[in-house]
């Protein structure tokens, strides 16, 4: 081989080197933005499960909340039965005892009728 020919097949390997260099280069810089994206996709996975494990114990105490809420709701409802009972029992009482000296007054009318029915 004629000393051109081997400068020609050093300056061609040369320029393959640095070709590949420069690949690799790019190669490096691809690897590192890959490297950026998963981790930032890691980042947004664990804040989307965080963000769903705050949701489901706001989820679980509002469930807990309703149903203390509901719990209250029947107590109250009860109580309010009760004392309706109890206002339709006095008012009954009370219509009672109104009634009475009508009644009363019916059976002294009675009694002067019938001279002869005593009281016991």
């Amino acid at each position: 081989m004629k000393l051109s020919d081997l400068k020609n097949a050093v300056a061609k390997a040369q320029q393959e080197l640095e070709l590949v260099k420069r690949k690799a280069v790019e190669l490096q810089l691809r690897a590192k933005t890959t490297r950026a994206r998963a981790d930032h996709a890691r980042l947004v996975q664990e804040r989307a499960r965080k963000a769903a494990k705050q949701a489901k114990k706001l989820a679980v105490a509002a469930e807990d909340q309703a149903c203390e809420q509901c719990s209250l709701l029947t107590k109250a409802q009860k109580r309010l039965a009760k004392a309706m009972k109890k206002v339709g029992r006095a008012e009954a009482a009370s219509k009672k005892k109104s009634d009475q000296p009508a009644a009363a007054h019916s059976s002294a009318a009675k009694l002067t009728a019938y001279p002869s029915l005593t009281l016991i």
